[in-house]
């Protein structure tokens, strides 16, 4: 998965996730879904990431509230 920071535009390759609890909520995310992530390098790789954290704030497509 690939997401992208709003704020400067990079990208962070998400390869990684701490338990399969934190990748099911990854996988059921929609396209250009808002969500707020706490990320931490893997280091094997230049741009690679494991998500520690993950919380969605707007699902594409829906109003905010």
């Amino acid at each position: 998965m690939t997401v992208r920071d709003d704020d400067t535009a990079a990208t962070y390759h998400i390869v990684r996730y701490p338990d399969p609890s934190v990748a099911k909520k990854a996988i059921n995310l929609t396209r250009n879904a808002s969500v707020a992530l706490s990320l931490s390098s893997v280091g094997y790789r230049a741009n690679a990431w494991q998500v520690d954290r993950l919380r969605e704030i707007h699902r594409a497509g829906e109003d905010f509230i």
